[in-house]
């Protein structure tokens, strides 16, 4: 058997994939994790899951980006007391703030209110058009005054509103796909039907602007000569590798995902696949599916004996495809958990490496390795199928 190479994975990437949610994410995470599971996040709907799924998964994506505590436990709650968006809470912003404030620190619960009590369209939709922000704040619609007793209007500092910023790039990635665009899309929402067919999401384009305004007010914070060492979400990267640095325009974005879908949904993929799969990636190269649909396709055919250099081909679209599911910490296809996208881009770097691909059923199901010393012998070619 030759010798394979393990696809490279970091450190915090390795911590999520291994179930992160323990004191590698929250020295509190304990005390928490049981505060949400003694509300009734378990038992809310939530696009992908549960409630409670949604806000570990947006505090894992966080911590992941290498985001601060607070900002990370403003993930895991931040829509306890609900929002502007939605039409649930799991905590009375009128009686349980002390409890929530004594849980997870002042400065996050500061966030969590915020979060939950403007008008969120209100900020989005100044930060989409002015393209950065405001380095004096804003003054935002309290959407629960009534409820709270609270003031009509509430303040955001230009540091609160990077943080809510940030944490809805996280909110928005973790939680979209196919089905919500298409009811922005027109569809009518008798039609669209959850969860449809799984498409990705078309969010991406908005999320860019969102990440590109974060990244060019800490650039406006660093020619004042200020100290600040925010770290910036690492998607949307530019050509030199920095992040939140290059916009997605809605055109390519509906174009790549167009293109990708037709190879997936497919019943035999279409002989161009492979074509259609690099302009994917070069329309948006901020996703990594596209690359690991790819890889499988390239390496089946290499190990097949296609033309020379597909394997190491099928090595590097693993590779890259990877790189790009550890800067999100979440699938943009949603028809499989991130961690299933992980596992299946190591298994197609492995076995690219090995020069071995299967070609039965038995071969199929042997697979699962994503290191060479989880190996003990060659895939199974002899098993039939129903054996």
């Amino acid at each position: 058997m030759r010798g394979g190479a393990a696809a490279p994975l970091g450190a915090r990437a390795r911590a999520l994939l291994r179930g992160a949610g323990g004191e590698e994410v929250d020295a509190r995470a304990g005390e928490l994790l049981a505060a949400l599971a003694g509300s009734a996040a378990d038992e809310v709907w939530h696009k992908c899951g549960t409630f409670r799924d949604h806000l570990e998964g947006v505090w894992r994506v966080l911590w992941g980006w290498g985001c601060s505590e607070a900002v990370c436990r403003l993930g895991l709650f931040h829509s306890a007391y609900g929002n502007s968006f939605v039409a649930m809470r799991l905590f009375d912003p009128a009686r349980d703030r002390a409890r929530l404030r004594a849980l997870i620190g002042s400065e996050a619960e500061d966030l969590v209110f915020l979060f939950c009590c403007i008008d969120r369209q209100q900020l989005e939709a100044a930060v989409l058009a002015e393209g950065r922000l405001r380095p004096g704040g804003y003054r935002l619609r309290n959407v629960q005054a009534a409820a709270t007793g609270g003031a009509p209007e509430l303040f955001v500092s230009c540091d609160q509103a990077r943080d809510l910023i940030v944490e809805t790039l996280a909110d928005y990635a973790e939680q979209s796909f196919g089905w919500q665009s298409d009811i922005e899309g027109g569809t009518p929402v008798a039609q669209a039907l959850w969860p449809g067919p799984m498409r990705p999401t078309l969010r991406l384009a908005r999320l860019s602007r969102f990440a590109a305004a974060v990244r060019d007010s800490m650039s406006e914070i660093s020619a004042a000569g200020e100290e600040d060492e925010y770290p910036l979400p690492p998607v949307f990267r530019d050509v030199a590798g920095r992040p939140c640095g290059r916009l997605l325009l809605e055109e390519d974005e509906l174009r790549a995902r167009d293109l990708y879908w037709s190879v997936i949904a497919a019943d035999t993929p279409p002989p161009e696949s492979v074509a259609l799969l690099l302009e994917a990636s070069r329309l948006n190269p901020h996703v990594g599916e596209p690359h690991i649909v790819r890889a499988q396709l390239l390496v089946a055919e290499g190990c097949g004996g296609g033309r020379p250099g597909l394997l190491e081909e099928a090595t590097e679209a693993a590779r890259c495809g990877l790189g790009l599911l550890e800067d999100w910490g979440t699938a943009w296809d949603k028809r499989m958990p991130w961690a299933a996208w992980v596992n299946w881009a190591r298994v197609l770097h492995l076995q690219a490496s090995e020069r071995e691909w299967p070609t039965t059923h038995g071969g199929v199901e042997s697979l699962g390795a994503v290191l060479p010393s989880q190996k003990f012998r060659k895939l199974n070619t002899t098993r039939s199928h129903g054996e």
